[in-house]
């Protein structure tokens, strides 16, 4: 997935939208409608501007918040996804018609909802579709609450646990499993996908801590989910698993040679 796209949302009225693909067709960037977008300056911010001593090094005080419409630009798609945020003032670069390059004022906005939500990673279309579907429910959450979004990127891999039909409860005493013990069962028969969820749940478990998740946390969580599921659900992968086992089962070759 493109770390620095997810990362670095935000955006001027100067420079050209970041490359956010449609989530319907999930194969044409969005294009912005200019007369659908609007941006009003806070109440808090207004009274901030009528404080005594009010200077234009203090534009970063400035803040609004914003609406606006994004269009697919697939001609046989056109579908739309409205977003909001906020936003405040920068020093932007900006190029005149010679070329040379000077500073100006600008807002720029960082969103905060997508509805509906953009994909943040292409989820494999062989995953089973209660997996894809809370993976798909998180990304609503990446842009707003940063700790929900972990918390439920945490649930994923339980939902994992169950599809893989892990254990939920202890052989002996029949004592109910955290996830960690249900990932350790999972090691034994996946040892590398399950470093990459133990991983996951360890960010899902710092999302219970207000304050302490990053979006560069969540990308890492979302990097690490990603591979899982290419690995856990892909038909090339599944395939090449598939072959092993027969060579192995074989202890050589599957047929003989068809050279002449």
């Amino acid at each position: 997935m493109d770390r620095e796209l997810w990362i670095n949302g935000s955006f001027t009225l100067i420079d050209p939208l970041p490359q956010w693909y449609c989530p319907t067709c999930k194969k044409y960037l969005l294009k912005g409608e200019k007369d659908e977008f609007h941006f009003v300056e806070t109440i808090e911010s207004k009274n901030i501007r009528k404080i005594k001593g009010w200077e234009e090094r203090e534009i970063f005080d400035t803040r609004y918040r914003f609406t606006g419409t994004l269009k697919c630009s697939n001609p046989s798609c056109k579908d739309v996804v409205i977003f909001s945020g906020t936003g405040s003032m920068t020093y932007a670069p900006k190029k005149d018609k010679s070329g040379a390059v000077y500073t100006v004022e600008a807002p720029y906005f960082v969103p905060q909802y997508f509805n509906p939500p953009l994909y943040l990673f292409e989820i494999n279309k062989d995953c089973p579709e209660k997996i894809a579907t809370a993976i798909y429910d998180s990304f609503g959450l990446y842009w707003y609450d940063e700790s929900s979004c972990a918390n439920k990127i945490r649930i994923v891999v339980e939902i994992i646990m169950n599809q893989q039909r892990v254990r939920k409860t202890s052989e002996k005493k029949g004592k109910r499993l955290n996830l960690h013990q249900r990932i350790e069962f999972f090691e034994r028969k996946k040892p590398d996908i399950a470093k990459h969820l133990f991983a996951i749940k360890f960010i899902g478990n710092d999302g219970s801590h207000m304050g302490k998740i990053t979006t560069d946390d969540l990308i890492d969580a979302y990097t690490l989910l990603e591979y899982s599921i290419n690995n856990l659900y892909g038909n090339e992968v599944k395939g090449l698993e598939k072959l092993a086992k027969e060579i192995t089962k074989k202890k050589g070759v599957r047929s003989k040679s068809n050279r002449r």
